[in-house]
């Protein structure tokens, strides 16, 4: 099973205890933002923020604030870096209670590329070292392959030998991540931060991977490892009956804008469709938004709203027929990732449509429609079938999926496969 701790080794460096009486203190290192700062980010940047990731660091921390005695996270803006990708250079130290067993910290961030990343690894060294309490065993867990996190974990390992470090690793950059042309500026980037990666998973005493075959490629060692796909959001709206709210079939795409995710098929299916029928809303942000804003512009039945917080992605999903993702089931990358809007569509109540990708687990078969091929024709052909179900229909399936969602992929159920790790 996907959530199953597998271990041909030791579980732990010599001199870590585990399983002791008292719980250990949990320390997060990440990349993710809070509410409270959600809109004023968003006007610094020139692009929109990477939501997939922030939602998935949240579905953790508040999986881990049910069950263990507190949290303290240590996090830096998922920002683009002055003066191409943001607007503003300096962030100072901010501190957040948000509720009694969890407090957020953001260090001082200066935001210029390099520099950034170096600031980062030393500001957060002194953040975790003032949280490890005297005699306190403590569990630090770090999320994503950065370099600043690769630094700092690796001079945090040296200093605190009995610090249990757990890397959660989203995805893999490189040959086995979204394919990058190895010329541009981030294919370039990635090889060169190739074996820093490498570095950080070696120093990890466990691992939380997004899907089973991660293990193929990451060389665990015997370490334990779990599958944490995803976190299902808890729903703030409920799904509604699109057809009395809307004249049209409505099919939406929220997320990350990236033509090697499918969107040029999805423009081409609508293509295939009645426009007096079929409507296409599209929001999110990425290196395709000129490609999806000039569709926008030469179509009428297709509205592009741009990058929207949370709650305005929440409200555009519940108005929607279905919800679509188009990603190809083609690259060695789809093995290695779990679409997270596979958990935010089913979240949302209404139906969702996508390719049978390898990173899916097979326990999501029964509340997905799967695309029958890898063409425009086929994909029309499922919106076209998955829309005349009718309105009762359709509601009972986006509800079905949204409480398998709620029950097992729940922040609670999910941090409970992470804190097995180190129970």
């Amino acid at each position: 099973m996907s959530g199953d701790v597998r271990s041909t080794g030791p579980p732990a460096r010599p001199g870590k205890s585990i399983g002791k009486a008292q719980p250990p203190d949990i320390l997060f290192l990440g990349l993710l933002y809070d509410i409270d700062i959600e809109q004023k980010l968003i006007r610094d940047g020139r692009v929109g923020l990477q939501a997939a990731p922030n939602q998935y660091q949240w579905g953790l921390i508040t999986g881990l604030t049910r069950i263990a005695e507190h949290i303290h996270v240590i996090a830096s803006y998922p920002l683009g870096a002055f003066p191409v990708s943001g607007r503003k250079v300096l962030y100072p130290r901010r501190s957040v209670r948000s509720m009694p067993k969890l407090t957020l910290e953001y260090p001082t961030t200066l935001n210029i590329w390099v520099f950034r990343e170096l600031i980062r690894a030393i500001t957060m060294i002194r953040a975790v070292e003032r949280n490890l309490r005297l005699g306190r065993d403590a569990v630090l867990i770090v999320y994503s392959l950065q370099l600043a996190f690769s630094l700092a974990v690796h001079a945090l390992r040296r200093r605190h030998p009995t610090l249990r470090v757990i890397v959660v690793v989203p995805d893999i950059p490189g040959k086995y991540g979204v394919p990058r042309r190895w010329g541009s500026p981030r294919g370039v980037w990635e090889r060169l931060m190739g074996p820093l990666h490498s570095q950080m998973v070696r120093d990890a005493d466990a691992l939380v991977l997004l899907t089973d075959q991660m293990r193929d490629v990451l060389k665990v060692d015997g370490r334990p490892c779990v599958v944490v796909e995803g976190f299902s959001p808890e729903p703030k709206i409920t799904g509604v009956s699109p057809r009395t709210a809307e004249s049209k079939f409505i099919i939406a795409y929220t997320g990350t804008l990236e033509l090697a995710f499918g969107l040029r098929d999805l423009f081409e299916a609508l293509a295939l469709l009645p426009a007096d029928q079929y409507e296409l809303w599209v929001a999110g942000d990425g290196s395709a938004r000129p490609y999806v804003k000039s569709q926008a512009a030469a179509h009428e039945n297709v509205k592009y709203v741009g990058f929207l917080d949370k709650a305005g992605v929440e409200e555009l999903q519940s108005r929607s027929t279905v919800l679509v993702n188009p990603r190809p089931p083609e690259g060695a990358y789809t093995r290695y990732s779990f679409p997270s809007k596979t958990l935010a569509y089913l979240s949302a109540g209404r139906p969702v449509i996508m390719h049978r990708l390898d990173g899916i687990p097979r326990e999501y078969e029964d509340y997905l429609f799967f695309i029958d091929e890898n063409t425009p024709e086929a994909l029309a052909q499922k919106i076209e079938d998955v829309c005349s179900l009718g309105n009762a229909e359709l509601d009972a399936v986006g509800r079905a999926g949204q409480a398998w969602a709620a029950s097992e992929k729940s922040p609670e159920a999910q941090a409970r496969k992470v804190a097995s790790l180190w129970e």
